[in-house]
């Protein structure tokens, strides 16, 4: 059933622009209402932009883009999710850094 959906929709798809195909994606397959992975497909979609912003936004050029960075990509830390530490000088503590 899920094929047949996809199906119909992959017409709609292609239309839109790179990024628009791959939120499309995102909704469709519901990857974003895990909690604990939206970091990850926020990261994804970041990447998505900024190649968009840069390149011309084509689908193969972009897996070959993906297939040569993906392995350099990193996730932004957050202090809030870090289960750690902050040590500062007398200085930064002051605001004086």
């Amino acid at each position: 059933m899920q094929n047949k959906i996809f199906g119909e929709n992959l017409s709609s798809l292609k239309k839109g622009s790179l990024y628009e195909q791959v939120e499309s994606l995102i909704r469709f397959f519901g990857l974003s209402k895990d909690s604990d992975e939206i970091i990850f497909i926020q990261t994804f979609q970041d990447i998505v932009f900024d190649y968009t912003k840069k390149y011309n936004a084509d689908v193969i050029r972009f897996l070959n883009y993906w297939e040569e960075k993906k392995k350099s990509c990193y996730l932004p830390a957050s202090e809030e999710s870090q289960n750690a530490i902050n040590i500062t000088t007398v200085h930064k503590s002051k605001g004086l850094a």
